[in-house]
């Protein structure tokens, strides 16, 4: 995978929720994008599918999303292109703590 440069780039903070009913993304205060999905952490499929929502929701290809660190961990670091996390402040609301 070929990273952006950095200028047209964003580095987002994500905690992953697995084994979710249902597949959203939500925005803390601080910027940390909380993603829920519904697959569990085998094999690498929760971050594909992290990947991927933020990817749909952003309105960018799955490929310009791009997990920097945190690939076992529930705290990721994900670059993103501007024009996504453009698109994700502006879509998500800012909720003071993550639905449970």
């Amino acid at each position: 995978m070929k990273s952006l440069p950095a200028n047209l780039s964003v580095q987002l903070r994500v905690l992953v929720r697995t084994g979710r009913r249902v597949e959203r993304l939500q925005r803390l205060p601080d910027g940390t994008i909380v993603v829920d999905i519904r697959e569990r952490p085998v094999d690498g499929r929760a971050n594909v599918a992290m990947g991927a929502l933020i990817a749909r929701t952003g309105g960018v290809p799955k490929s310009s999303v791009v997990l920097l660190s945190g690939h076992t961990s529930r705290h990721k670091t994900v670059s993103v292109p501007k024009s996504c996390y453009d698109r994700l402040r502006t879509i998500l609301p800012v909720a003071d703590y993550p639905d449970q």
